[in-house]
């Protein structure tokens, strides 16, 4: 019975974690730190690498990872939708 008491408290605990979503200041915090960060990743590849077709790559390339791991999480906060 030990176990199953177990399980039943940690069933509450993900439960809670369902029940209070992400606050809304903080999402809106990391996408304009990402926006920010968009536009750096791109002025300084730019200022530091010499050719152009190389900057375009690894700006897009960090950007685009970058993106992809907030729309992850974005996903997983919410598997099926509103």
């Amino acid at each position: 019975f030990n176990q199953l008491g177990n399980g039943v408290v940690l069933l509450n605990n993900a439960q809670k974690l369902n029940d209070f979503p992400m606050p809304f200041p903080l999402s809106q915090t990391v996408t304009v730190m990402l926006l920010v960060h968009w536009l750096l990743t791109a002025l300084v590849t730019a200022t530091a690498v010499d050719e152009i077709v190389w900057a375009t790559v690894i700006c897009f390339t960090v950007v685009f990872a970058f993106f992809c791991v907030h729309y992850i999480g974005l996903e997983l906060e919410q598997p099926f939708g509103d």
